[in-house]
């Protein structure tokens, strides 16, 4: 008889996580949600940066949620964001995390965007953390000014 309330148990445990909950502390209806986070700033903006520099940034996540939150993965869009490493990391009720994060500018010039994802046990929706900077050029002038009026009369 044991064996076979353990059998449904595991089974009932199965069903939730194949149809995308989870055996986690937020449990099988809160898994299709996103995590009760919030976060500052809502993007990063860098503003101009030069080519080939590293510009870092910061952000605040707060758990607005009752339970307890754990992250799980913290992966960047490209190999041009680095983070501070807060997988492992839980967030209390009401409580924060700050993350770092830094963006190399290509070489070229435009509007360069990354962003972070950060995962929540119990979660499948991520939470996504965005930084832009705008690569601009150094423009020298030689000479350092222009006479335009010179012999105009």
């Amino acid at each position: 008889m044991s064996a076979l309330v353990l059998s449904g148990a595991i089974a009932s445990w199965s069903s939730a996580v194949t149809q995308g909950g989870s055996a986690g502390p937020a449990g099988p209806q809160a898994a299709n949600q996103a995590p009760p986070v919030t976060f500052t700033p809502k993007k990063a903006n860098l503003g101009k940066v030069g080519p080939g520099s590293t510009t870092p940034a910061k952000f605040v996540l707060t758990n607005v949620g009752t339970q307890p939150l754990t992250v799980t993965q913290a992966i960047p869009s490209c190999k041009c964001t680095a983070i501070s490493p807060i997988v492992g990391q839980t967030i209390q009720p009401g409580g924060t995390l700050e993350v770092s994060a830094s963006l190399k500018a290509p070489p070229t010039p435009g509007e360069r965007d990354a962003k972070v994802f950060v995962s929540f046990e119990g979660y499948k929706a991520p939470v996504i953390l965005e930084l832009v900077g705008d690569v601009v050029m150094e423009v020298v002038c030689d000479p350092p000014y222009v006479d335009a009026l010179k012999n105009v009369t």
